[in-house]
């Protein structure tokens, strides 16, 4: 298997990243963001990378992966972040390039997500690999940091989600977490979850909740009850890196290796590259502008509005065809987080 995607869908897990030996004695070379990088203009795509701008970082010494694109938000007044791999985070305001590291108050600079609170605060959760994960809140002055002395579930945060009543909503390696401003409350597999290492969340408009977890399927939180679902209900694989609600209120699932789910709350319809899919392997998920969805995968990223499935590469434009995060914004454009090419942005019908 390609080293460089085996990498890419450990970052997306929340997992320690390195490098995987290849089979051969050789060393496995450290790739540069900008290795695979759009030399020639592509109508509709525009790339970003640390030469515009984009939060770069040295490789460390181990030959650790650096600087890939991990996760993407956008803010209140339409300004965009990104969290990457070594570099900490981006801010973007459709010029001007930002970017914070653990020297302004993230945790450290393994950003693996994002997600702005109804107050307009900016949350960040990262990644544990020196013990030193947490969750940062940035309100554009202050940083705040919470650890589990104060309530949060586990140290790694793969992914945040806001739900009713103002309350985020955290998923971790040792369960999940909510935070209502004050108080926080944890759950894990005692309580109903599937399973404590928790890789995707999503709050649904009925106002439940979706977990994705590692090697034990999904679970959907009321309020009140708890229900998992594995491959044994229907779900494509028991690994869920990504889950997405649709306008038609159907929920989707992207799986480390078994493709993609759709449940619209009786029935499972998977989707693989038999149907159309780039890649079985889909790491992200969005919902774009026209309703059709968005998948990110270890092979480019494929669009499919419910009939027709197309498919997107380097070959047309993308950065990079390992994406990890799909970001789509109000003007219909598409941004794709990528693992070695930087950030794309597509702007269908350009």
């Amino acid at each position: 298997m390609n080293p460089k995607s085996v990498i890419q869908r450990i970052i997306v897990i929340g997992l320690v990243l390195i490098f995987l030996v290849s089979c051969t004695p050789a060393a496995t070379p450290t790739p540069s963001l900008t290795s695979t990088a759009i030399p020639i203009s592509y109508p509709g795509w525009t790339t970003y990378t640390p030469a515009d701008g984009l939060a770069s970082c040295v490789v460390p010494s181990d030959g650790s992966a650096c600087g890939a694109v991990s996760s993407i938000a956008s803010t209140q007044d339409g300004e965009l972040w990104f969290g990457t791999w070594g570099g900490g985070v981006s801010h973007f305001d459709g010029k001007k390039w930002k970017n914070y590291t653990a020297d302004d108050g993230l945790a450290n600079n393994q950003i693996l997500s994002i997600a702005e609170a109804p107050d307009g605060a900016l949350w960040f959760g990262s990644d544990n690999r020196q013990n030193d994960g947490d969750v940062a809140r940035f309100d554009g002055t202050t940083w705040t940091r919470y650890t589990p002395t104060e309530g949060l579930a586990g140290k790694r945060v793969s992914s945040i989600a806001k739900a009713p009543y103002d309350v985020l909503w955290f998923g971790t390696s040792n369960g999940v977490s909510s935070f209502n401003g004050t108080t926080w409350t944890s759950y894990t597999t005692k309580d109903g979850l599937a399973g404590n290492y928790v890789y995707s969340t999503a709050a649904a408009s009925d106002g439940a909740l979706w977990f994705g977890t590692d090697n034990a399927g999904v679970s959907h939180f009321d309020g009140t009850t708890w229900k998992s679902y594995t491959t044994k209900d229907g779900l494509a694989g028991d690994t869920i890196f990504a889950i997405v609600e649709a306008p038609d209120g159907a929920l989707w699932f992207g799986s480390k290796d078994s493709g993609v789910s759709r449940f619209n709350g009786l029935e499972w319809k998977n989707y693989t590259t038999a149907d159309g899919l780039v890649s079985n392997s889909v790491f992200s998920i969005a919902v774009a502008q026209d309703g059709a969805m968005w998948f990110g995968t270890d092979n480019g990223v494929s669009r499919f509005d419910g009939a027709v499935w197309k498919n997107y590469t380097t070959a047309d434009g993308l950065a990079d065809n390992n994406v990890l995060a799909i970001l789509a914004t109000p003007d219909g454009a598409l941004w794709f987080g990528t693992f070695a090419g930087g950030v794309s942005r597509y702007q269908p019908n350009e």
